[in-house]
Formats: C-alpha cells, structure tokens, sequence
C-alpha cells in the first residue's frame, strides 16, 4: 500500500531534494513514519491482547499471563519484532522514494516504474490471498468434520439420557425405585460408565477352549440389564443378560467377533470367554457403537453383570420438559446421599467433551482465516488504488473511443481474477496435505472433495470483488475529461 500510494508524495520529494535533502534523509524520514505506525499497532495489539486474555484462558482452560518468568522474553520478542516489521514495510518503499528524481518529481510526471512497478504489489497480494485460501480450506475442513461428527450414527441414544454418579453402591435399589417412579422417566440402569467415555476398562481374553489368550484386549463395560433399552444399544444375535450382581453371562460386539475370525454372530453364542480373569457363556451379539471419540477405531467390547463396579446411574427421560423431572431426580438423590455434591451430565454434552479440541481449532482457523482475509483485502486494495491511478489516461482514453463501463471493469477485474487463481492454484495443493494430514488422525471422517476447494475459491471471489469493486466502478464512471487532464 506504501508503495502504492508512493506516486502521491513525488512532489514532495522533489521539494525536499531541491531544498538540500539527501537520499538517506529521506529514507529514514519514511522510516520514522513507518516506525510509528508500526508503534501504534504494537500499543494497540498490546491492549487488545491484555484484555482479551481472560476470555482466552477460559475459553481454552489455560492459564496464560503477561506477567511471570515469561515476561522478559515477551519484551524482546515484541521489540524484535517491532524492528523487523519496520524495516520489512518501511525500507522499500523509502528506497523508492527516495529515489524521485527532484525535476521530474516536480514537473508531476514520477510514473509507475519509479514506484516499483506490479512485480512485487502482484507476489505480496499473491501470497496474501494464497494464505487466505489455505485458512479458508482448513476450516471448510474442519468445519466438515465436526459436523460429521455430530450428525455420525454413534450406534447408542444419546439425547435424552443423563448419568449420575453412585457413591454408595449400598443404595443402588432404593435409588432405582425412587427414580423409576418419578414421572418422565423411562428407564433407569447402573453400569461402570456409558457407552462412549474418557474412562474405558481394558482387559484381556481368552476365547472358547483355544489354548492361549487373544493378541488384542476387550472392553469391558459392567452394566445391569437395563443397559441396552436405555442406551438403546441394538442385538443382531442371542438374547440379553439375565438379571445377576456377580458375573454371569457375557454381551459382545460385531466387532469382537470379527476379531474372532468367526464367521456370523451366531457362531460366538453359548461359547465361554474368560475376560478379565472371569469365565462365563456369551449369550448374545450387539450392534457395534463408538466406545471411543470418532478418531479411535471400535474396540472389541463385552458387557457384563458386577454391581460392584457401578459407579454410574443412567436415566432415560420421555420427550417433553425435562425441567420438573431434573428437580425431582436431584431431590430423590440428595436424599438418599445428603453427605455428597449432586451432579448430573446429560449424554449429549459428554458428546460434545470428545469435540472440544476440534471447536478450538475450528474457532482458532476461522480467527486466523478472518485477519488473513483481510490483511489479503488491504493489500488487494492498496493493488486497486495503485491500478486506478496508473491507469487514470488510459481509461479516459478508452472511455472517449466508446469503451463500456463493464469493459472498463474487466480491465481491472482481469488483474484480480489472475492473481486470485494464481493464490489458489498454490493453495490447493498445500490444503489438500495439510489438512489430509489432520484427517489420517481419525479413523472415521469426512469426505474430502472438491466442493471444499470450491467454497475456498468463491469466497476469496467475493471477498475480492467488495474490496476493489467501489475503487474500479468509480473509475470506470469517471468523467474522461477529467482523466485525461490527470496527467
């Protein structure tokens, strides 16, 4: 944009060399005033960080200070940075200045190739605009994949389930019956802990009479009978446990059965395992559910009737208000465990705990992409003014032989739109490994196509056409009389 704007000050430039200034006086005048520029936006950065901060640490559950043993590396980073950024926007556009020669500058006909030419305003723009689309892309990407996330088929109900923790197993009964009497609620089912958790029991086994154990372990989940209608977790083959407070019966997955090489569900049933050092007949095959977050595979589970590993009460709710029904559960709670703080988790918000770290990331690529995007139109548009002025004679004169207010926009929307597909052409490919790289992280994910590619492209359109669209129309409706008397 500096340079840009460089042909603005060619006579003052000239006044000042036809009055004794040097090249180097004038150089570090133009880096004076960059220098504080670049002040003002560091004190402005500064205060925006400091009193962004706390949101920051809670939206992240971070701790982050300005102050502390940290803080001398601070300074220094912002002070280097600080002389970097001057010299890196204020040193060519000085030179360039500086450069004006006094009676040319003076006469007001300093042109383009004395302000640098397009070369170096066409790679920044470029590279500004392929930075945007990078950003745009990865969170299109991301994006993508947390709502494929939330919309996948976890193999369980979720919605309108809510977990409580069970301190004292000694009042597990007295607690299912005042809770299954509360009106709104439809099932009621203690288990170790739901389908999908943080907190999986792994252990090994043993199939059948085969000699040794198998090469991989088994999830183990203790649950009542209740488990499956509550959850509604599905069975393809056998029957349900039957009602036991040691170790009966087990439940498996299609997928612990697959890691038996068997060959359908039903050729698992009535066959014991030995899990976790407990031997007992499977009797039935359920449905395989995500027990892990959606970048964990399935893993080989089994579920089994043990009271003493309860820690948690599942409670289905009928469709409806859940409000009264919440308030009457507390209150049977605390009665039954006064010396305890209640706390109940909807299923629903556990679901969104396994997506936090990727809203994070999203919401941090939508930041990033949002300043990349317009740090890209400020560039766009010190491209644009540049442009207009440089071809002030030349639209007059295209104007008076009959040019078109639209041909006169496709002068300058042909620059753009090269140099926006240039930026995309380099921002695809590097998209596509980057973000195909944080997806090989999930073993179930979202498809990858070209319509994120599209979005990326289109956006970056649009962005462009607002930020150069008010500059090139105002040119192309300008009177041509008065841009032929411009030079």
């Amino acid at each position: 944009m500096a340079t840009a704007q460089a042909l603005k000050r060619a006579r003052e430039v000239g006044v000042r060399k036809s009055l004794g200034s040097t090249q180097g006086q004038l150089f570090w005048q133009f880096m004076f005033e960059t220098s504080l520029i670049v002040a003002a936006a560091v004190v402005i950065g500064l205060a925006t960080a400091w009193f962004s901060l706390p949101y920051l640490n809670s939206w992240m559950e971070e701790r982050i200070h300005f102050s502390g043993p940290g803080r001398l590396p601070l300074v220094g980073f912002i002070a280097g940075l600080s002389v970097l950024v001057v010299f890196l926007a204020g040193a060519y556009p000085g030179l360039v200045q500086a450069r004006f020669q006094p009676v040319v500058s003076l006469r007001g006909q300093a042109d383009s190739r004395q302000a640098g030419g397009l070369s170096l305003r066409r790679i920044l723009v470029t590279t500004q605009f392929t930075i945007s689309q990078i950003l745009i892309i990865g969170a299109a990407v991301v994006t993508a994949q947390i709502q494929f996330a939330r919309d996948a088929d976890w193999g369980f109900r979720s919605g309108v389930v809510l977990t409580l923790s069970v301190p004292e197993r000694g009042q597990m009964n007295t607690l299912r019956e005042q809770i299954s009497a509360i009106a709104g609620v439809k099932n009621v089912s203690f288990c170790y802990q739901p389908p999908a958790s943080n907190s999986n029991n792994q252990t090994g086994v043993r199939f059948d009479n085969r000699p040794e154990g198998e090469p991989w372990i088994v999830n183990n989940k203790p649950a009542d009978v209740h488990y499956l209608e509550t959850f509604g977790l599905r069975l393809v083959a056998g029957r349900n446990l039957q009602p036991s407070d040691t170790v009966r019966e087990y439940l498996v997955n299609e997928t612990f059965v697959k890691k038996l090489n068997l060959a359908s569900p039903e050729d698992v049933l009535n066959k014991k395992a030995n899990i976790d050092g407990v031997s007992a007949p499977i009797v039935g095959v359920i449905q395989d559910f995500h027990n892990w977050e959606l970048s964990e595979a399935i893993s080989a589970i089994s579920i089994s009737t043990d009271s003493k590993s309860y820690s948690n009460c599942a409670v289905e709710l009928t469709s409806g208000n859940p409000a009264p029904v919440l308030a009457q559960i507390k209150k049977v709670w605390e009665n039954n465990f006064p010396d305890y703080y209640y706390e109940c988790t909807f299923m629903d918000d556990q679901m969104e705990e396994f997506l936090e770290s990727e809203n994070i990331i999203m919401q941090l690529i939508r930041i990033f992409a949002g300043i990349a995007i317009f740090i890209g139109c400020l560039g766009l548009y010190g491209l644009a003014a540049f442009m207009v002025v440089r071809k002030t004679k030349e639209i007059g004169i295209r104007k008076t032989l009959g040019a078109t207010v639209p041909g006169i926009l496709w002068l300058f929307g042909k620059e753009y739109i090269r140099l926006i597909i240039i930026a995309f052409v380099i921002a695809a490919p590097v998209a596509w490994w980057v973000m195909n790289a944080w997806l090989q992280d999930y073993v179930y994910r979202a498809p990858f196509g070209p319509g994120i590619f599209v979005i990326g492209l289109l956006s970056t359109f649009f962005v462009a056409f607002l930020t150069v669209g008010f500059q090139s129309i105002r040119a192309a409706i300008a009177n041509p009389v008065k841009s032929l008397r411009s030079e």
